[in-house]
């Protein structure tokens, strides 16, 4: 699966940044990493992303380079709800027995 970033939907970063790591980690050096983030992007969130100082000063630092994008889209770090977290979420609220007004107002 090719890991896509909308820019328009900054939450989409962490599961790019995710996906791209999966498919890299095996393969490429954290450098080779660093230098092919932008490979599945647009020509103009690519030029944005090589722009950053940090793509450009620390070249083998991948976690630093991770940050800067952070920074770039902060509401990239919105909780974002999968699937299976939605499950998850639905199992506890199943099991959770209400007994009083007080149990419904925290249910709620």
């Amino acid at each position: 699966m090719v890991p896509h970033f909308d820019p328009q939907n900054p939450s989409t970063l962490g599961t790019y940044l995710s996906d791209y790591e999966s498919l890299a980690a095996t393969q490429l050096t954290q450098c080779e990493q660093l230098a092919q983030s932008t490979y599945y992007l647009t020509k103009e969130d690519k030029d944005d992303w090589e722009n950053l100082p940090e793509i450009i000063a620390t070249l083998k630092d991948w976690d630093a380079f991770k940050e800067a994008l952070f920074r770039e889209y902060p509401s990239a770090r919105k909780p974002f709800v999968s699937s299976a977290n939605l499950e998850v979420f639905s199992e506890e609220k199943y099991k959770q027995e209400i007994h009083t007004l007080n149990d419904y107002a925290l249910f709620h």
